[in-house]
């Protein structure tokens, strides 16, 4: 039997669990730093600190596993400021048009061969005679 070999596998290897080495940082880094948040002001300003950990751990969840049309969101954000940075120039060159000219010849219609005309009957009929009689 013939099986088809997928080409370009390409994965990240698993580095803590479920989460790869790129997911571990992205998580990770925010992680420890709602840690720090709770040890300096979690506990005398809690509203405080829930609202910044929210960001964090949410941004850090986005930036770990959010996909934008299959690409990652660093990716995402990596290609906005590098277009955003970079000097657009667009520049239109105006070119040598090709002249083209047309003949004009006189139409001779060809001869058609004649179509073998099948009787009025049902559309099951005439599919069945159109399937039979039709060359490859």
């Amino acid at each position: 039997m013939i099986f088809r070999v997928p080409q370009f596998i390409e994965y990240e290897t698993k580095l803590l669990g479920p989460l790869t080495y790129r997911q571990t940082i992205f998580f990770g880094i925010p992680a420890s730093i709602t840690l720090l948040l709770y040890l300096a002001i979690g506990k005398t300003n809690f509203p405080l600190f829930l609202f910044l950990a929210i960001i964090l751990l949410g941004s850090g969840a986005a930036l770990a596993f959010l996909r934008i049309e299959g690409r990652p969101l660093p990716v995402v954000i990596l290609n906005f400021f590098k277009h955003s940075v970079k000097t657009q120039v667009y520049v239109w060159k105006k070119g040598e048009r090709a002249v083209v000219t047309f003949e004009m010849k006189e139409y001779k219609p060809k001869k058609e061969e004649p179509v073998l005309q099948v009787p009025q009957t049902s559309k099951l009929k005439r599919a069945k005679i159109d399937i039979e009689t039709k060359t490859k």
